[in-house]
């Protein structure tokens, strides 16, 4: 008998709950059942599902105590009839508890469906709970289905899972379905001090190193409370002289906050060689290399929280000096820092699971994790590329008046107020630079204007008919504005830029515009000239030109593809071609390369020259 007295009984097994109310964070499930039993509506079958040790098994022996307790109080069971101790020590006849793990074949389910239909020897009802409901095979659940649909009334039937999704639909739509949900680090910490409190045998530290131990334990359980019982048996039985922190971290293997978190700084700051001293402390330690990295996404988590929500408790479920820790180290980095590094940390776990050298994948993730300070925002970057000044090449580049004609329409230009008004010689020789434009248009000739009449209406009249050509614009205003309706044609239209490649202006007259065409490229014309890219042609010449104008397009032979220029009376000799030396020296001295070499940075290793 002294023995017997004696027996150590795990925490476990000794401090399983009895009755609903001490069935910890699952309050969802257990007021229906409460309900239920009140009410009187009790279905045929149940299926409790969710993670390990969160009270699916110990709620559905409550409910069957409840069932057929005989001085049930509303829907708790009393644990002191006959019945409800024989349910608490596995003896009651009538609460028949299955492995289904072990008992997954057809023949015990048929076996199980004979039994079903004998009335139960001493109690209202016969109660089925099958554990581990998922391993029952795919013969067994279609043997199971009838008796589920349409049990005796005597019988009810509690499948326990914790892989939902294995049970077939057809069992699923026969129960109802309750998910036990994992139950948070404050519930677990709260209940083991109660624990704690009633055993007089253990010393117990002081408050806040005793809420440290408990936090250990319960966060290294993951919301499993039967993981934090056994867990809290095990340190007890490893600290000298009572719990303290220091051992409970040991036996654990519990990473410090402090680390991790010093750990994460020195990837916020740049510091590698700070990140690599604290991963060789965590292996000189024993601690397990994975576990860190685990623990250190953990904390950036925490920190994404934090730049997100404050400290926000419910979220963290962290003590309150970690949260303090965890705002100061969220305050001195940004949000994009924390998803660059959670990024790599990421990619280091799924490359250790296919490595064997941990801690050589965690250093090398870590060294490109602390380069976070020097990444650049894709946005900052174009921003700086857009605000660099812009040099182009001298063959591609506008004339001096070209930028009036790209912030505003060219518009005919007035004529001049006092037709006495007469060229000078200089600005005659001037004139006579410009080459003349393609085609047999006839020369304008300043000549004085006759004397107006006294009457004064007769002057507005007579200026629009002595010099109409004059609100034309020049051979090389013409061409700027033309490139500069062909740019504007390739950003909304470029299968319709295309087509106008190589094209040169001639002259504008009155409404229409006269444009040369190589004869390769001939056959755009009737792409061109199709109604739809017509009309698109008309509205982007409107914008460019500041009036309607209408385009009349002629074929030239003796007008090359690549070559074309209307306003050089005879084609200048080709450049010779640049050697590939001569082509990465001038892209390197582009001011716009430059400037995107410096920003990411890097390098040119080789440029092709574009093919014609």
């Amino acid at each position: 008998m002294s023995t017997r007295s004696t027996r150590f009984i795990v925490s476990a097994l000794k401090h399983r709950p009895q009755t609903f109310g001490e069935v910890l964070a699952q309050d969802h499930v257990i007021r229906t059942l409460q309900h239920s039993l009140e009410r009187e509506r009790i279905a045929n079958a149940y299926i409790f599902s969710g993670s390990r040790g969160t009270g699916k098994t110990t709620s559905a022996r409550i409910f069957a105590k409840a069932l057929n307790c005989e001085n049930r109080q509303n829907a708790e069971p009393c644990n002191e009839c006959n019945s409800c101790k024989a349910v608490m020590r596995g003896v009651h006849p009538d609460v028949i508890e299955i492995d289904a793990a072990s008992n997954t074949s057809v023949d015990n389910i048929r076996d199980l469906r004979e039994d079903a239909r004998f009335s139960p020897s001493q109690s209202p009802y016969k109660i089925y709970i099958i554990d581990e409901s998922h391993m029952l095979s795919k013969s067994a659940n279609n043997a199971f289905l009838k008796t589920l649909e349409e049990p005796p009334a005597h019988c009810k039937f509690i499948f326990a899972t914790t892989e939902l999704h294995k049970i077939p639909n057809t069992i699923l739509s026969r129960c109802q379905r309750f998910q036990f949900r994992r139950i948070p680090v404050a519930v677990i910490v709260e209940h083991l001090k109660s624990i704690l409190k009633n055993q007089d045998e253990v010393e117990m530290p002081g408050e806040e190193e005793l809420n440290r131990v408990l936090f250990h334990i319960s966060r290294r359980a993951e919301g499993v409370l039967r993981d934090a019982l056994v867990l809290l048996d095990q340190a007890l039985a490893f600290c000298s002289g009572g719990l303290n922190a220091a051992e409970t971290e040991e036996i654990l293997g519990v990473i410090e906050f402090d680390r991790i978190d010093a750990f994460v700084r020195a990837l916020f700051n740049n510091q590698a060689a700070e990140a690599f001293a604290l991963i060789d402390q965590i292996a000189d330690m024993g601690k397990d290399i994975r576990l860190f990295l685990s623990e250190s996404l953990k904390h950036l988590r925490n920190l994404a929280v934090c730049k997100l929500s404050g400290a926000d408790a419910d979220l963290l479920d962290l003590p309150i000096e970690f949260i303090k820790q965890l705002e100061e180290t969220a305050g001195n980095t940004s949000l994009e820092q924390i998803l660059y590094i959670t990024d790599m940390l990421w990619d280091a776990e799924r490359r250790m699971a296919f490595s064997s050298d941990a801690r050589l994948i965690m250093e090398m993730y870590a060294l490109k994790a602390s380069k976070v300070s020097q990444a650049v925002k894709i946005d900052d970057l174009l921003s700086k590329i857009g605000n660099a000044p812009v040099a182009l090449p001298q063959s591609i580049a506008p004339n001096p008046g070209a930028d009036a004609l790209i912030t505003a329409p060219v518009k005919p230009a007035a004529p001049a107020p006092e037709p006495k008004v007469q060229t000078p010689p200089a600005q005659a020789a001037s004139d006579d630079d410009v080459p003349p434009p393609i085609g047999e248009a006839p020369p304008i000739v300043n000549e004085p204007a006759p004397t107006p009449e006294p009457t004064p209406e007769p002057v507005p009249q007579a200026a629009p008919a002595v010099e109409p050509k004059r609100a034309e614009p020049t051979a090389d205003l013409l061409r700027s504005t033309w490139d500069q309706f062909l740019h504007e044609v390739e950003e909304e239209n470029p299968f319709l830029a295309g087509s106008l490649n190589d094209s040169v202006p001639i002259e504008i007259t009155g409404q229409n515009l006269r444009v040369a065409l190589p004869a390769e490229n001939a056959y755009h014309l009737k792409l061109l000239n199709q109604p739809r890219n017509g009309k698109a042609i008309t509205q982007f010449l409107q914008k460019s030109f500041g009036k309607p104008l209408k385009v009349i397009y002629e074929v030239r032979q003796d007008m090359p593809a690549t070559e074309a220029s209307s306003d050089e009376a005879e084609p200048e000799p080709a450049e010779p071609a640049m050697t590939r030396g001569e082509l990465l020296e001038k892209v390197q001295q582009d001011p716009v390369m430059s400037k995107l070499i410096e920003e990411l940075p890097g390098r040119i290793t080789d440029i092709k020259p574009e093919k014609a």
